[in-house]
């Protein structure tokens, strides 16, 4: 019975006797050269019922999650003071690229804008931001914005190093 070489592919025909380990052809050791996989196409593997399920869990979890945050109101606030912070945020983002060197490069960070109601019904933002400065070497600041308690005013606005 003859051999395959893996190696070449050719038939080694000789007696089992008169083989010895190697391909006459190409000179391949038999033990040393693997023999080819048959060529099946990869077919992509699909999520198993489990991993399905673990992604339709945090689906669910941050869909829950956005709603809560952003559509529902923070207890103890009506539409009015929602108005009023909105109002306030654009007042202030209004006034903030008068403060920097280079209004261009300014970058809000919208969503870690920080809101408080002060005690004379006046709205206090934090906004953090980053600018370039004089050498184009971006910087990080903050902003402190004070407005009207409906927002509609610009109290107090000034810009301090992270």
């Amino acid at each position: 019975m003859g051999t395959i070489c893996p190696a070449c592919g050719k038939l080694d025909d000789r007696s089992d006797e008169d083989q010895d380990g190697q391909c006459p052809h190409c000179g391949a050791y038999y033990a040393k050269v693997r023999r080819p996989s048959p060529s099946t196409p990869d077919k992509p593997q699909q999520p198993s019922g489990a991993t399905r399920f673990g992604y339709a869990a945090a689906l669910i979890v941050v869909g829950l999650g956005v709603v809560f945050a952003f559509g529902t109101p923070r207890p103890g606030t009506d539409s009015n003071d929602q108005d009023a912070l909105r109002e306030a945020r654009t007042t202030c983002l209004d006034a903030l690229p008068d403060l920097v060197r280079y209004p261009a490069t300014l970058e809000v960070s919208r969503l870690n804008i920080g809101d408080t109601r002060m005690d004379n019904g006046n709205i206090l933002l934090n906004i953090p931001f980053t600018a370039q400065n004089a050498f184009g070497v971006p910087s990080e600041h903050n902003s402190r914005c004070q407005t009207s308690p409906d927002g509609t005013e610009l109290v107090a606005i000034n810009v301090l190093d992270r």
